[in-house]
């Protein structure tokens, strides 16, 4: 179960030890040239890159201040520092709103704290130590995360059943999921019913990724991947959590800090080649809300 690993992004923020920089905005223009060149970012004329350069240097204010506040998280330049809040959430957000909360649970099963029994799980696990674990991705400009989170379990899931690493195609979601919306969000848990309704699935190299939605090309001759059963989950305790996470997903505790590893969608650019630590969350939801909200898991044949 890979939902808690490959869930979108929240913050760009690291639950490690600290070693912060803060950036002086004296010097904001050498910055910003520095992080051109490092994503390759290109604008159309002096104008917009006067405009991204406000942005870029409001983001710097921000990360410092965050880094000021933090105890434990870590906050850096990544390659959206040249986005506003709206332009970014209308260009990657994925989840659809929580108002909508109702119809995540589309599982046919439901388990809650008391479904979930003690697994004896260690201090630290990692699955990219077994090598079940496939290469971060990136979506794009396209609000996909639900269809890569979806494809990152299975892909983790099916290497379980299997014992070949396998990395499927996140298009024919974005295309023919037709309970979510392609690029303007969807649920890991609707993504997992509709291949259960489904004929398979196909892999990435037969059904490659456009970052945009199209028509559906699924060819059942195709399909590698079936999917049996999914499960949908209602939790309250981190610790069980933790327990459910031993048996298919990653968890360590460094220094004292509980975290989870996250893989992005985004591409292995960002954070530590495209993976991130988030730290375990107090709140009864968990951290972004993912303890009663977004949880699924898929059974792959």
């Amino acid at each position: 179960m890979y939902w808690l690993l490959f869930l979108a992004v929240c913050i760009s923020a690291t639950a490690s030890v600290r070693s912060v920089e803060y950036f002086d905005l004296e010097d904001a223009h050498i910055h910003f040239k520095d992080f051109r060149n490092k994503f390759n970012k290109q604008y159309v004329d002096e104008r917009e890159k006067e405009f991204r350069f406000s942005i870029f240097k409001k983001n710097l204010e921000d990360v410092n201040r965050l880094n000021k506040e933090s105890k434990h998280a870590v906050y850096g330049v990544t390659k959206f520092m040249d986005l506003t809040l709206e332009e970014f959430a209308a260009r990657y957000s994925c989840i659809l709103d929580p108002s909508y909360d109702s119809y995540t649970m589309y599982c046919d099963v439901i388990k809650t704290d008391k479904d979930i029994p003690d697994a004896g799980a260690p201090d630290a696990f990692d699955w990219r130590d077994k090598k079940a674990v496939t290469r971060v991705k990136d979506q794009g400009a396209c609000g996909s995360c639900w269809a890569f989170s979806s494809i990152a379990h299975i892909e983790s899931q099916y290497f379980l059943k299997h014992g070949n690493l396998t990395e499927f195609a996140e298009q024919q979601l974005v295309d023919c999921e037709k309970k979510c919306f392609g690029c303007l969000g969807g649920y890991m848990s609707l993504a997992f019913k509709g291949l259960k309704e489904g004929k398979g699935l196909m892999t990435e190299k037969d059904y490659p990724y456009m970052a945009k939605q199209s028509k559906c090309q699924f060819d059942p001759s195709k399909a590698v991947a079936k999917i049996s059963d999914c499960v949908s989950y209602n939790l309250t305790s981190q610790e069980k959590v933790k327990q459910l996470l031993y048996k298919i997903g990653p968890i360590s505790i460094e220094n004292g800090i509980p975290y989870w590893i996250v893989k992005n969608s985004w591409g292995a650019d960002i954070e530590e080649n495209g993976y991130y630590r988030m730290q375990r969350s107090n709140n009864p939801n968990g951290a972004c809300r993912m303890l009663n909200t977004f949880m699924a898991t898929a059974t792959v044949d």
